[in-house]
């Protein structure tokens, strides 16, 4: 009978080949190794042996496979060369290096752009599966090591951030808060949990992990370097960095757009979203659970046939679209599952496409009457006092000084009314003496 050796299909610590290699006894092998390393190619690291994954080396995300680190076997050349030894090591690597074990091949590049004064590191990466199948992937992340007027422009910005985050957010308006929420008769930690407080905890946090960042050290310049470095860690540090800061600048614009709850459109627009969201939450539960049930029925019905539903996370994808996009091969699920297809489809148009989406909207219709008849002004409704504005626009130790009132005061219960009182019985006192 006929015998063939299975291998592995997912590559990982426990599965992947780590012995020596023996790739000398053919006559390729023999050509390959006796070539120069002035032919373009070096000696080391020598391609026979395996290699753990580097400290400045990432994991590159696959398609049949969800990750691939940096160990392995690997092979360097002189990309400065004329490329003459690369094409004459092309019939050695696929018949003797790329074996039937072989699960992934990336050819990794530094590339330069002296006009932009940038590089990019490019990692193209061939996916080998157990029956032959190639899959092809790309990954491309641009990076500069040498500064610019740029970067001086940027510690520029970096220092109003400390002055921004650390001086203000950290020390000054968490203490004045904390004094405040204590003046109201609550914990002084509560301002923590609260919405604008937790805004300000992301903000310090984005701060920090992205200061973190700028303050390593750059690594050296291609150029400079007399051995293969990759820099694809790196290239991913300053996408991390970039991300950070964007999402800086997302919070910070969010909490700027919150001062103007002073606005009593703009309060209740606030009120809405914040009584929508907690039953939204609550109601996730249950709508969550509906497409658990859904996703797990469409993923064991036609994951063995359509690329759609192979894997849990391609099928939850499609469920979430088919919400608001019909799903893009109907008839093909209906000729490979017939009694499966028509009461798949009905249950998820009636159940999910005309009930419980439009709940959402329910709840947020609900939540808008809701403000509209608790929170809307009356006709009869005073504006704030001057009180209550030198309350709200200076500091706690100005308003003082003004007032001789503790801050947050004008807010406590009876304080405006206390007010009102003794200015009609002012005005009666002097009615009478007239």
């Amino acid at each position: 009978g006929w015998s063939r050796t299975c291998y592995h299909t997912e590559v990982n610590g426990d599965t992947q080949d780590m012995e020596t290699l023996q790739l000398n006894g053919t006559a390729l092998g023999q050509a390959f190794f006796a070539a120069a390393s002035s032919s373009g190619r070096f000696s080391i690291p020598d391609p026979q042996v395996w290699h753990s994954e580097g400290s400045n080396t990432v994991s590159l995300y696959g398609y049949m496979q969800n990750s691939y680190d940096g160990s392995g076997y690997s092979i360097v050349y002189n990309a400065s060369s004329d490329g003459q030894q690369l094409h004459a090591d092309l019939a050695f690597i696929q018949q003797e290096w790329c074996i039937d074990t072989a699960r992934m091949l990336v050819l990794e590049l530094t590339l330069a752009n002296h006009n932009l004064g940038g590089y990019l590191s490019a990692s193209f990466m061939l996916e080998i599966a157990p029956a032959g199948a190639v899959k092809p992937n790309l990954d491309l992340k641009g990076f500069s090591i040498y500064k610019s007027w740029r970067d001086d422009v940027a510690q520029g910005f970096d220092v109003t951030r400390w002055v921004l985050v650390v001086g203000y957010m950290l020390l000054w308006r968490f203490t004045m808060r904390s004094r405040q929420k204590v003046l109201l008769g609550k914990k002084r930690f509560s301002y923590l949990i609260s919405p604008s407080g937790i805004a300000d905890i992301i903000l310090v946090g984005l701060f920090v992990a992205s200061q973190i960042y700028h303050l390593k050290e750059r690594p050296a310049a291609p150029e400079t370097r007399t051995a293969f470095f990759s820099y694809e860690s790196y290239a991913q540090e300053k996408e991390v960095v970039a991300i950070l800061d964007a999402t800086f600048i997302l919070v910070c614009c969010i909490r700027l757009a919150s001062f103007g709850r002073i606005n009593p459109s703009v309060y209740r627009y606030v009120k809405v979203v914040s009584r929508s969201t907690y039953a939204i939450i609550i109601y996730c539960l249950m709508f969550g659970m509906v497409m658990c049930g859904v996703m797990a029925l469409a993923h064991a019905v036609w994951s063995p046939y359509l690329e759609t539903f192979s894997t849990y996370t391609m099928t939850i994808s499609a469920v979430v679209l088919s919400i608001y996009h019909p799903f893009t091969e109907v008839m093909e699920m209906y000729n490979l599952s017939p009694a499966w297809t028509l009461p798949f489809l009905v249950y998820v148009v009636i159940c999910i496409g005309m009930f419980m989406v439009h709940v959402f909207l329910a709840i947020i219709i609900h939540a808008y009457w809701e403000v509209e008849l608790l929170e809307r002004e009356g006709k009869h409704d005073k504006s704030w006092s001057v009180d209550q504005w030198l309350d709200w626009a200076l500091w706690g130790f100005v308003y003082t000084k003004i007032t001789g009132r503790k801050p947050g005061s004008s807010r406590m219960r009876g304080q405006v009314s206390a007010e009102e009182d003794s200015d009609s019985d002012s005005s009666s006192d002097s009615d009478e003496e007239r």
